[in-house]
């Protein structure tokens, strides 16, 4: 975490139930196969270990870029297309530093996988990959002594969060999903200078990518569980298309064994922050309480607690599984295909979560086929709705499939 504290998104859950235009009634199942995969805790506190390995992940540290040139091995190991995206800070002026030259080359890892139906439209996992060690003895000493230059471990800041993002990885490419939208995954440099990495990819986007970002979240220490406030995991919503999401977040919490705690402290202290400030849909998790042992030689990977960030890592996963794996236009319907619900006269509807019918739209059998998967041309955009959580019903044969969207 920063030592300096410097438009649609659609998505659907399959409900089963019965609706209609005056009431409804439902039970949710939110989880199916591919959801139901925990995270592994011994792999993540493996890819924790390697990371501590390097000694110092300062970001001026030498060996800054063999870090950068490892994340992009172990993102391409999973199937990812990876580049190093790369930046030039000079004579950063920070008090607290001046002992060091701070100039040089920094180097971004973006890791793509890219979605089936519409590519164009991007959800982020990003974590920063740089820490810092300025709380010990000698700090304002020689480069030989001083902790943050030659030891800075940063098991929970941030190699933690960057091996929750590796899991995450892990689960997508081992588990043989695909998505809908592109899945892409950023490690960050600089991110204790001020939240440098982040910037630097945000203020290169233009209006059109920015729109096409639909959801950024961000890991940025989740190793350290309390007793106080066991399993709490953290959640800042920087905005109101976050905002909406709040019921749907605390019950994927939930179900991952976690307790949502939502709070907007720290809110400018890590990279999600720069994506809020172009108004991108950005989440911010991370552990309830920080560690002790923060910004100092003794953030280790033997004081962090991996049953409870395989926790988080799972939570974190889910938001991803329902984010990437639904479309903004059109709304896949396979598995209405599966039922054999579609003939000549097939409704689709939209309602509240009163009941209320907002929208009525008989489509017949006006499919198209988009990689040989078919699809139902209902664009969500047509509704003159506020951000929310809706149902969309689709009826035909007199049969009804009901799945729930969510319209930030």
């Amino acid at each position: 975490m920063k030592n300096i504290v410097a438009k649609t998104l659609v998505m659907f859950i399959i409900f089963y139930g019965v609706i209609n235009c005056d009431s409804f009634s439902m039970h949710v199942n939110y989880l199916d196969y591919h959801i139901d995969l925990p995270a592994n805790s011994d792999t993540i506190k493996e890819n924790v270990k390697k990371l501590q390995a390097f000694n110092s992940r300062f970001c001026f540290n030498d060996n800054r870029k063999d870090v950068a040139l490892y994340l992009k091995n172990r993102l391409e190991n999973y199937g990812f297309s990876v580049k190093i995206d790369s930046f030039y800070i000079e004579n950063l002026n920070i008090e607290w530093y001046k002992i060091v030259d701070l100039s040089g080359w920094q180097y971004n890892v973006i890791g793509e996988k890219t979605g089936l139906i519409t590519p164009n439209h991007t959800v982020i996992l990003g974590a920063h990959y740089d820490c810092i060690a300025s709380k010990g003895d000698n700090v304002q000493d020689t480069n030989e002594n001083n902790p943050y230059w030659n030891y800075s471990p940063g098991a929970d800041d941030n190699a933690s969060g960057v091996s929750g993002a590796l899991e995450v990885a892990r689960m997508f490419y081992e588990n043989g999903i695909n998505t809908d939208r592109t899945l892409r995954i950023e490690f960050y440099a600089a991110e204790e200078m001020g939240l440098l990495g982040s910037k630097n990819i945000v203020e290169k986007l233009d209006s059109n990518e920015i729109s096409n970002i639909k959801a950024m979240i961000n890991l940025d220490m989740i190793g350290y569980d309390t007793t106080t406030f066991a399993d709490t995991v953290s959640i800042v919503t920087y905005n109101d298309a976050a905002f909406a999401y709040r019921n749907f977040v605390y019950s994927l919490a939930d179900s991952a064994g976690l307790v949502a705690f939502f709070t907007d402290k720290h809110y400018n202290a890590s990279d999600s922050y720069s994506y809020s400030l172009v108004q991108i849909p950005a989440f911010f998790i991370s552990e309830h309480d920080f560690t002790p042992d923060y910004h100092s030689p003794n953030d280790v990977f033997t004081t962090l607690n991996y049953d409870y960030m395989s926790k988080i890592t799972d939570f974190t996963y889910k938001m991803l599984y329902y984010l990437l794996g639904t479309t903004d236009n059109p709304v896949s319907i396979t598995d209405i295909y599966n039922e054999n619900l579609l003939n000549n006269d097939v409704i689709a509807r939209v309602f509240d979560l009163t009941g209320r019918c907002l929208y009525e739209k008989r489509v017949g059998n006006n499919l198209i086929s988009l990689d040989n998967e078919k699809k139902l041309p209902i664009n969500i955009d047509e509704l003159s709705v506020k951000r929310g959580v809706y149902i969309l019903q689709i009826e035909g044969n007199n049969r009804k499939i009901s799945r729930k969207i969510v319209k930030i």
